[in-house]
């Protein structure tokens, strides 16, 4: 019947969720609070994808070439003949999810030339992936093995409770 309980969850907190099955169209919900009521999602079918130059195709792998599944597939840009769309392109699925075989993929209404996106995935360090082509190819993303950033933070030689941490990667030699 598709219900699911998910538990331990902070009640001080709105979440968001990624509903996503084998054959349908994954989707996001945002700012979901597990307080006011049950969530209620409807998948769709995919849809467009009827001609090559519609479809990219994909395959997540780790460093061994094992498949990765559950990895998450965002679209950073979409190209059409000489230009590059940051956001704006309703017409291509905005996120696809790897299956058990690590395949993956992404449709459109209307034809591109190629995608750019990012993946993630637990245990894996974030995958950035540029100008992945249409049509019968399938394309390989390796992932490589994501870090464990461990620290203290302190005051006047004390540690600071309730701090929040965030971490932003960037290229070592850029």
């Amino acid at each position: 019947n598709g219900e699911f309980t998910i538990t331990s969850l902070d009640p001080d907190l709105a979440f968001t969720v990624l509903v996503a099955g084998s054959g349908w169209q994954p989707q996001f919900i945002s700012k979901v609070d597990p307080a006011l009521k049950p969530l209620v999602v409807t998948l769709k079918p995919p849809g467009g994808g009827d001609a090559p130059n519609k479809i990219m195709q994909g395959r997540v792998v780790d460093a061994a070439g094992k498949p990765v599944s559950g990895a998450v597939i965002n679209i950073r840009g979409v190209t059409r003949g000489s230009g590059t769309q940051f956001g704006g392109n309703g017409d291509v699925d905005a996120v696809a999810v790897s299956d058990d075989g690590g395949k993956f993929v992404l449709t459109s209404t209307n034809s591109f030339d190629s995608v750019g996106v990012d993946v993630e995935a637990r245990g894996f360090a974030k995958g950035i992936f540029q100008y992945l082509k249409t049509g019968g190819e399938v394309h390989t993303l390796k992932l490589t093995e994501g870090a464990t950033l461990k620290g203290r933070v302190i005051k006047d030689g004390k540690p600071l409770a309730g701090v929040e941490i965030d971490v932003s990667g960037a290229n070592r030699e850029a």
